[in-house]
């Protein structure tokens, strides 16, 4: 049997805002080159960095609660908060950031954005030398998926949830995402059962999660006091086929051969 692949640390961010009558959701269609999801729809979100791990509490707004957040089990939980807010930055061009003045929509985000992306420069040290201080008061942490043990890249993320932040306009980075769109839940889903879209498990499950919420409000809420559980999805071949299953779906607790 070959050796399990190490699952590397990651944090995805689910980004919410209230359309004209339904609840809407940030997607980004990854491009078709990107070695992770190539094509798929998917949350903004990647693997941890460096600066990520070294992050300095006493500089960023909120991270009290982070923690203090006992449902959170590991190590470093403010490294995937910040994993998170950095990869929103880079991959959509939503900053959850203030400064003195208030909140980030009236600094030149394209400008922080294109040096941010440009991989010479600290996100968290370009934040401080813009007067602009990372902004996790409004970001929840809901879910934690751990990439099946079959699969040769493999990842263990944390998943959070924020309101989109006001005044801010999300687009794509053109490199590793290619569209970003709003939608309603049951919109994607039904694109995904059209075979239209590939999305991964964990994208479909969470989007079938908040089909139930009418407001972001509600929705963060929610996910912000729901108990936190590592799901592993399996995967099982079913008539030539494999099937991805996560626990609770019939089969996923057969043994295996």
């Amino acid at each position: 049997m070959s050796a399990i692949a190490p699952a590397r640390p990651s944090a995805t961010i689910v980004v919410l805002r209230d359309g004209e009558r339904h609840l809407e959701v940030l997607l980004l269609r990854r491009h078709v080159s990107t070695p992770a999801a190539s094509g798929a729809y998917v949350f903004p979100g990647g693997g941890l960095s460096e600066p990520d791990r070294s992050l300095n509490p006493m500089i960023i707004r909120g991270a009290g609660p982070v923690l203090d957040d006992t449902r959170f089990v590991g190590d470093a939980p403010l490294a995937y908060y910040g994993a998170a807010a950095r990869e929103l930055f880079e991959e959509a061009g939503l900053l959850l950031a203030s400064s003195v003045e208030g909140p980030a929509d009236e600094v030149n985000l394209s400008q922080i954005r294109e040096r941010c992306n440009g991989g010479a420069e600290n996100f968290y040290d370009i934040l401080s030398g813009s007067g602009l201080t990372l902004d996790l008061s409004g970001v929840r942490y809901f879910a934690h998926w751990l990439t099946p043990e079959t699969r040769a890249r493999r990842y263990d993320t944390r998943f959070f949830v924020v309101a989109a932040p006001p005044g801010q306009v999300a687009s794509c980075d053109g490199i590793e995402t290619v569209e970003a769109g709003w939608f309603r839940p049951d919109d994607a889903l039904a694109a995904h059962a059209r075979g239209e879209w590939t999305m991964l498990t964990p994208t479909r499950t969470v989007l079938a999660q908040l089909r139930q919420y009418a407001t972001s409000v509600q929705a963060l809420d929610a996910l912000g006091a729901t108990e936190v559980t590592r799901i592993m999805p399996r995967e099982v071949e079913r008539g030539g086929r494999t099937v991805v299953l996560v626990p609770g779906e019939p089969g996923y607790d057969d043994p295996t051969d």
